[in-house]
């Protein structure tokens, strides 16, 4: 075995603690309720903490999210889940193996080439309507 194969295999990835799991059950439902995931993320620091960083970012432009339920009306259910599931992935690997770095930069090449490529596609089809 390589010491790639050996440094993926060494990786143990820990249950998902509970706060994940009431995030993920509630964003399962049809309806989720918002004031519900607030409190959930409020009792981890941590992750409160994770989400305001991102409502803030130049990525969302917000810059005044201030408290989690600030930041959580500026980001969709979809931005929060994968906000959710980063952070959990990354609290899982924390430090594990010396792949973990490449994991990352690739992780975020492949984000920013998403979001370059979803530019490009609706700035061409505002061109072809015609607006500026």
């Amino acid at each position: 075995m390589n010491n790639e194969q050996e440094s993926v295999d060494s990786i143990e990835i820990p249950s998902q603690p509970s706060v994940f799991e009431d995030i993920s059950e509630e964003l399962k439902k049809a309806k989720p309720d918002f004031k519900e995931i607030i409190d959930i993320i409020k009792t981890d620091k941590v992750l409160s903490e994770q989400v305001i960083k991102t409502a803030n970012s130049p990525f969302f432009g917000l810059r005044a999210a201030d408290s989690v339920d600030r930041a959580l009306s500026s980001l969709s259910f979809r931005v929060f889940s994968q906000i959710v599931m980063v952070s959990n992935l990354k609290t899982a690997l924390k430090g594990k193996g010396p792949l973990i770095g490449r994991f990352w930069e690739h992780s975020m090449l492949v984000a920013r080439s998403t979001r370059y490529l979803y530019i490009r596609k609706r700035r061409s089809e505002l061109l072809a309507s015609g607006a500026k």
